[in-house]
């Protein structure tokens, strides 16, 4: 009976034990029983996410070094051609590109370097273009409620508006974007990336990069920007739809330019005080900033209406024609047009015309004479040729003839007599320019001076 129930207990026991011999991976553990034998060892544990960091180490080197920098997409180059008055100073921008004019990073104020790095990446100066710690420290401040820094790094978002072209959230462009990122963070330089985070980015108003948003929110030049309005534009960045002051009812009801400026506000007085902090400007230039910037209303810096409508079409035509481009090469954008156009005298030309039709035009008294009157004119400089102003009609978005060029009312006798004198001078030739009458000998020292027509000077 002893024997018995020995024999039992030790039959017993040895089918609750493990395996008799350890196995390299000891799971379920050999020597535990119950539900101890579950439960994984520290070394398991650690030899497991030692073995998962070396292979996502390992998948990552992998991927870096097949990965390329691609080239500029076609759209972060997209950009309008800027009209010019003959003192150098800006008439408008057009064209069918983007509104954008690419600048060089001499031509960027320091103040909105600054206040973007201040405002999304600390580190970007020194970073490799991803920031762990600044992905880490963006999802705390969002769990707490606060200001956040993007959890995209500066080089990040270049990649993706730069080069990547591609706004969608999917997980293989992160994955793309992250190691690109990588890339030019290593092998470009962090001044074309800046350049070209600052001249891709979308502000709002139609404005994409600093040149143009510059002009649309404050009529400047992106190397005049001080602190202030860098912190504005700077604002904008992370979301022109809620940050613009002037507001987008129309996309969301909750952006109202009185929430919108609220907003607004608050990052713009953030950013200000982190630039401080950053050192980048001092506590006594920060206190010099204690009211919103003032900005112009949407659609103020760039229009075709007026006069500007009918310049531009005649600098287009002439632009064509002198430099042989095409319409599709022209509409592509990224030009600077230097025109002849006085500006002042386009004003005065334009002053007189209305005078005259002011107290010459009567349609209501003479209805049969005056209703359809329609003026033109332009003024040639007679030295070089160049046309230094000209009225094409009441407004070129409500009367799209341009009545100055020969699509218009013609000009008729009045030219008569630069014809005659052209003659005088230079004689009669047919149309193939061989003479047919040579001009007639000079009898003086005294010789009649005239004007061909209409020689632009672009």
């Amino acid at each position: 009976m002893a024997a018995a129930v020995a024999g039992a207990r030790t039959r017993g026991r040895s089918r609750g034990r493990g395996p008799g011999k350890k196995r390299f991976i000891d799971y379920p553990r050999h020597n535990k029983y119950g539900w101890r034998r579950w439960v994984p060892s520290w070394r398991l544990v650690a030899g497991t996410f030692l073995f998962f960091v070396a292979s996502l180490m390992g998948v990552s080197a992998y991927a870096y070094s097949q990965v390329e920098i691609p080239k500029e997409a076609d759209t972060a180059r997209s950009q309008n051609n800027i009209y010019y008055w003959a003192d150098g100073t800006r008439m408008v921008a057009t064209g069918d590109g983007a509104n954008r004019q690419i600048v060089k990073l001499p031509q960027i104020s320091k103040h909105i370097q600054d206040a973007v790095v201040s405002a999304e990446n600390k580190t970007f100066w020194d970073d490799s273009g991803i920031d762990p710690m600044g992905i880490g420290r963006a999802v705390w401040n969002m769990a707490k409620g606060g200001q956040t820094q993007g959890g995209s790094t500066i080089t990040q978002q270049y990649v993706k508006n730069n080069l990547l072209d591609d706004q969608s959230q999917t997980l293989t462009r992160k994955a793309k974007e992250f190691f690109i990122a990588m890339k030019v963070g290593n092998e470009v330089d962090k001044d074309k990336v800046m350049a070209g985070y600052l001249n891709t980015a979308y502000y709002g108003r139609g404005a994409y990069g600093i040149q143009a948003a510059s002009r649309a929110y404050f009529n400047t030049d992106a190397d005049k920007l001080d602190p202030s309005q860098a912190a504005l534009l700077a604002s904008v960045l992370k979301g022109a739809t809620y940050y613009d002051p002037a507001g987008y009812p129309e996309i969301d009801p909750n952006a109202t330019a009185e929430k919108n400026t609220e907003r607004a506000t608050k990052r713009w007085k953030w950013i200000l005080d982190e630039m401080q902090k950053d050192g980048k400007i001092t506590a006594e230039e920060r206190a010099k900033y204690t009211t919103f910037p003032k900005i112009q209303k949407p659609g103020q810096s760039a229009n075709l209406t007026g006069q500007i409508g009918y310049l531009v079409r005649t600098a287009k035509a002439n632009i064509k024609t002198q430099f042989d481009l095409g319409e599709a090469e022209l509409e592509r954008g990224g030009y600077q047009i230097y025109t002849t156009f006085d500006k002042n005298k386009v004003t005065a030309l334009e002053k007189s015309v209305q005078k005259v039709i002011k107290e010459n035009i009567k349609p209501k008294e003479r209805p049969k004479t005056d209703t359809n009157v329609q003026f033109g004119g332009a003024s040639v400089d007679t030295d070089t040729g160049a046309i230094v102003a000209l009225y094409g009609g009441v407004d070129s978005t409500k009367h799209f003839t341009n009545n100055a060029d020969a699509t218009g009312a013609m000009v008729g006798s009045t030219f008569k007599p630069f014809v005659l004198a052209a003659a005088m001078r230079d004689g009669v030739r047919d149309k193939s320019w061989v003479p047919i009458r040579t001009p007639p000998p000079a009898r003086s020292s005294t010789r009649t001076r005239a004007v061909t027509p209409a020689r632009t000077g672009w």
